[in-house]
């Protein structure tokens, strides 16, 4: 019976070793996944920064815009002012060439009225007179002359000056169009910066609440920890103290085989005097063996009285090696199954933080994309001047920010310090957890073997 307790015993110690090996390859695989999620957590941050970098180009992209906007307005102001005097001086030089006109028809009918006059006194005033109208004709003629050359480059001008300002016209439509292109852009380029803008800061808000979480989850399983500890120490205690019972109890069953064996002894001496009184009492008269009888009932008497005594001895043995041994094996049973409630948890707790990495993961994955669309948008712009000055402005912006939202970055931040403290704490303290349980179990079943060799001998 106590073989193949002890038997049992062992197969099931093997049993719990078997699942404690199981517990700790599960816990390496989950330090496997929280390495993982380190390592994802790096990317999201990596694609956060990029996001960061891409949105401080497009609003120094949006800068250049705005300026060359302004340009484009300053040389559409003066292309505007300079087609309203070329306006103002075309109506100038068309008067101009109104009045010549008017004086060109004025001096051809004089010209003809001094030629009439010319044929109708050509007769009558003589030669002088005809030399005087001669002279005339001949200044009206370079007069004309001098007007029409004066008319001829008028009208070039005029012809100059209304190409100029058709080609003016032309260079407003087109500045126009090209200004209302760039303000369209820069309206897209607007709203998306605000949907950036949105998203970083729902983004910030998301990785903080997981990160306070963390924290708080983290500073949870810290004070778990150290109450599975102050448990631990107590069931230690607990433990010592059912030793010290059983070591009593073992005392007490020593001390009960030795008056047992000075019964014996007792016992033996008697049947020594016994037989020596029935030598003495056979030598003597016959009158007493009646007394000799009495003594040899009486010796019958003690016999089996002791016989009894020594089959309650075993009896007694009996039930508290059981009792022992079904103690062993139910406080092993206890601290085992306490164990494996305390992995669970740690599973369960391992798995919700995991979740919440994947979470925060497929946060970073939807910025990373939104970061791509604004880079898309930015290379579209046709503008060379964006790529130059842009990482200044949002390094500034995210350093001002910084502060307010409290936000760690990775991988030298203090939530990765803590995650990694936690689990070389968890590591170390799960193996202490199993070198005790282990040394007890072994001091256990070293205990059972003693006690069980201890009562087999005193059989």
């Amino acid at each position: 019976m106590l073989e193949q307790t002890s038997l049992a015993g062992r197969s099931e110690l093997q049993h719990l070793s078997g699942r404690l090996l199981r517990a700790n390859d599960s816990l390496g695989a989950k330090e496997e996944e929280l390495e993982s999620l380190k390592l994802q957590l790096e990317s999201s941050t990596s694609g956060r920064e990029r996001a960061e970098r891409e949105l401080e180009q497009a609003r120094q992209a949006i800068k250049v815009l705005q300026e060359e906007k302004a340009e484009l307005r300053a040389t559409i102001q003066a292309h505007t002012d300079f087609l309203e005097g070329s306006k103002a001086q075309k109506d100038e030089l068309h008067r101009e060439v109104l009045r010549v006109s008017d004086q060109l028809r004025d001096r051809e009918n004089s010209i003809r009225s001094l030629e009439e006059r010319l044929k109708q006194t050509r007769l009558s005033d003589g030669h002088t007179q005809m030399e005087v109208l001669r002279s005339q004709l001949s200044i009206s003629r370079l007069n004309e002359q001098r007007l029409q050359e004066e008319v001829t480059h008028l009208e070039d001008h005029v012809q100059s000056l209304t190409l100029q300002g058709q080609q003016l016209t032309q260079e407003l439509k087109v500045m126009s169009e090209s200004r209302h292109l760039m303000e369209e852009e820069h309206k897209k380029c607007w709203t998306e910066i605000k949907r950036l803008k949105s998203q970083l800061t729902q983004a910030e808000l998301s990785y903080s609440s997981v990160l306070d979480g963390m924290k708080k989850e983290v500073s949870h399983l810290t004070q778990e920890l150290h109450q599975k500890d102050i448990g631990m120490a107590s069931s230690s205690c607990n433990a010592k103290e059912w030793e010290r019972k059983v070591q009593a109890e073992r005392e007490r069953a020593e001390r009960e085989a030795a008056e047992h064996k000075v019964s014996l002894a007792a016992l033996r001496s008697l049947q020594e005097e016994n037989r020596n009184l029935t030598e003495m009492l056979e030598k003597q008269e016959p009158d007493v063996r009646l007394a000799l009888d009495n003594l040899e009932c009486e010796n019958e008497r003690l016999q089996k009285e002791l016989s009894q005594a020594r089959r309650n001895l075993e009896l007694v043995l009996h039930s508290r090696q059981s009792d022992i041994q079904s103690a062993v094996e139910r406080r092993t049973q206890e601290l085992l199954d306490r164990h494996e409630e305390e992995l669970k948890k740690l599973n369960e707790r391992l798995n919700e933080v995991s979740q919440q990495y994947e979470e925060l993961r497929q946060t970073r994955h939807s910025t990373q994309e939104a970061a791509g669309v604004l880079q898309g948008l930015s290379r579209t712009s046709s503008l060379e001047s964006v790529s130059s000055e842009l990482c200044k402005v949002i390094h500034g912006n995210t350093e001002d920010s910084q502060p307010e939202s409290q936000l760690p970055l990775p991988p030298s931040t203090p939530p990765n310090n803590i995650a990694s403290r936690f689990l070389q704490e968890e590591e170390l303290r799960s193996q202490d957890l199993i070198q005790r349980l282990d040394s007890h179990i072994e001091e256990l079943k070293q205990e059972s073997q003693r006690t069980v060799q201890h009562f087999t001998n005193m059989r």
